[in-house]
This record gives structure tokens, C-alpha cells and sequence, in this order.
């Protein structure tokens, strides 16, 4: 018999596609009509790419150390994703994505936080130095 809850499952899962659960399915009373178009919710993507290393590889390798120093940076993001030589972060705020750009260390690697702009075939990477 297995005695593991869901939430230490969680916590021992890889984070490469984590998916905030919070409020599915609930369906608000609203003043609107049924028939009016309604808008997906803006969702704000950001990249972490290793400065001398590939971070990629230490998320994967140290992924509950690394989660756990995202979330207490900016909160619960929707998706972390590893790729390649970068970290891809998608977050449902502008804020959100703001406190990711301006990480400088994570898992006691320094990192450089960048936004591309324009299609995934035209990446034009736009660099946000860190404020901290």
C-alpha cells in the first residue's frame, strides 16, 4: 500500500511540464451572453539561459531545488520547460514574467533572463538585465 500523497507526488515529479490545476472547470456566474466572444487569458512566456553552463541540464538534474527557488521568486509559474541550453517559463502575468527576467542566480548558477519576440521561426532575443 502506497502512503505517498498527491502532494509529496508533486514534489517528487520532473517539473518539464507543470500545469497550475487552480479553478479548472468552475464556471463563474457572469452578466455576459453566452453568444459574446470571450479571450483565452494572456499568457506571458520567459527564458533563463546559464551564463558559462547549460541551466538546462542543472533543472533537470536538481528539479525540486530549482522549482522550489522559481516559486520563491515569483510565486507558482504554468509551465517550466527545459530546452536544450535554456529554461522556457510560462507565467499568466506580466509581473510574474518580470520577476523571472530579472533572476540573476538559481541554484547557485548565474543566469540571464530573455523574451524572443515574433514567431518561433523569427526568435529575435531581447536581453533584460537582472535588478537585483
Amino acid at each position: 500500500m502506497d502512503v505517498t500523497s498527491e502532494e509529496d507526488m508533486e514534489d517528487n515529479r520532473p517539473f518539464l511540464a507543470v500545469n497550475n490545476k487552480r479553478n479548472r472547470g468552475i464556471r463563474r456566474p457572469s452578466d455576459k451572453s453566452d453568444t459574446e466572444i470571450q479571450r483565452p487569458p494572456q499568457k506571458f512566456a520567459a527564458y533563463m539561459k546559464g551564463v558559462g553552463h547549460n541551466i538546462a541540464r542543472e533543472a533537470v538534474l536538481r528539479h525540486k531545488e530549482f522549482k522550489s527557488e522559481i516559486y520563491s521568486y515569483c510565486g507558482q509559474v504554468d509551465i517550466i520547460e527545459a530546452r536544450n541550453d535554456c529554461v522556457l517559463f510560462v507565467s499568466s502575468s506580466e509581473i510574474q514574467r518580470d520577476k523571472l527576467l530579472a533572476i540573476e542566480t538559481v541554484v547557485n548558477k548565474n543566469v540571464l533572463g530573455y523574451e524572443t519576440t515574433g514567431s518561433a521561426s523569427d526568435e529575435t532575443e531581447t536581453v533584460v538585465e537582472g535588478s537585483h
